[in-house]
């Protein structure tokens, strides 16, 4: 089989449920054509949305947390906004910010677990709320390519000891 045909083939068949909902695009390199998305040595390039979620080596999550605490962070980490970090829903086709009550709704679990999770989040600066929005710190998880000033801003004291000098520099107008 021809290996744009299987690249092709592979693609379209996906797992029930999570099917790539994108056609792969073929672009020459050199005398044969390659799939955008697919290095022959590093693989598929595997986007959530477009965008990937990302967390940094070296921002390790805070040893108090448990293994639920843990879970249900990625958990919201789903649930964020590509670009801001916000945790949000889709209404209508516009994103809304997700409250506390909403959110409890979408983990499946109570308001009052939902409120002692983000107090906990809180305390050790993983996530924060500003004007009643939920975001995450993106040394944690990060759903964007550009870190915007609003979120730098929020967690800056996290973002220092990960971000080069001259970036935090040009955040702080210095």
């Amino acid at each position: 089989m021809d290996k744009r045909k299987s690249i092709k083939y592979t693609l379209k068949a996906g797992v029930a449920g999570s099917r790539v909902e994108h056609e792969p695009k073929f672009v020459p390199t050199g005398q044969e054509w390659q799939n955008e998305r697919f290095d022959e040595e590093r693989g598929y390039s595997f986007w959530l949305n477009e965008t990937p979620i990302r967390s940094f080596p070296g921002c390790t999550l805070p040893k108090t947390l448990t293994q639920a605490d843990k879970g249900t962070l990625l958990d919201c980490a789903m649930l964020m906004e590509a670009g801001t970090n916000m945790l949000c829903r889709r209404v209508d086709g516009y994103y809304k910010p997700l409250t506390p009550p909403k959110l409890a709704e979408k983990l499946g679990i109570t308001e009052r677990q939902v409120r002692r999770f983000l107090k906990k989040m809180f305390e050790n600066r993983i996530m924060a709320q500003e004007e009643g929005r939920l975001y995450i710190n993106p040394c944690y998880f990060f759903r964007a390519r550009y870190l915007s000033y609003q979120l730098y801003h929020l967690f800056e004291t996290d973002l220092r000891s990960v971000l080069p000098a001259w970036v935090v520099q040009r955040y702080e107008g210095e």
